[in-house]
């Protein structure tokens, strides 16, 4: 995030998602963010894949919550509902998250992040357009 590069593509993700809110916003829609962290946060179990696939692995990455932070400030700043599951699965990072040789979560941990994203909504945490 620290290039200039990462620093304009941060700045054309916050336009997209600004056109993208107001659209909701004229179809009285709910904008609603999830932020589904890369496995290379959660734990080093992906690291070596992501290497032979010539990726640049910066190790830092584990211990970063950076873009999340990043968002949630935009979210904050735009009254957009959001939700960060970073915390949720470096809370449980001595078990798998994802498939073996991608960034999807497998089977199970699917599951739960799809319990935590309905109990989000289901605490009225997304409020009503009127």
């Amino acid at each position: 995030m620290e290039t200039k590069r990462n620093a304009d593509a941060w700045d054309t993700i916050k336009k997209l998602l600004g056109d993208v809110q107001k659209r909701c916003k004229r179809s009285k829609s709910k904008f609603v963010i999830v932020i589904f962290p890369s496995t290379l946060q959660v734990n080093k179990s992906h690291y070596e894949v992501f290497k032979k696939l010539k990726f640049n692995v910066d190790e830092n990455i584990l211990y970063s919550d950076k873009p999340q932070r990043f968002m949630r400030e935009f979210c904050k700043e735009k009254n957009i509902p959001c939700l960060d599951l970073l915390p949720y699965f470096k809370a449980h990072r001595t078990v798998e998250w994802f498939s073996e040789k991608d960034d999807h979560l497998n089977g199970a941990r699917n599951e739960f992040a799809s319990e935590v994203v309905a109990d989000f909504f289901r605490k009225d945490r997304v409020p009503s357009i009127r």
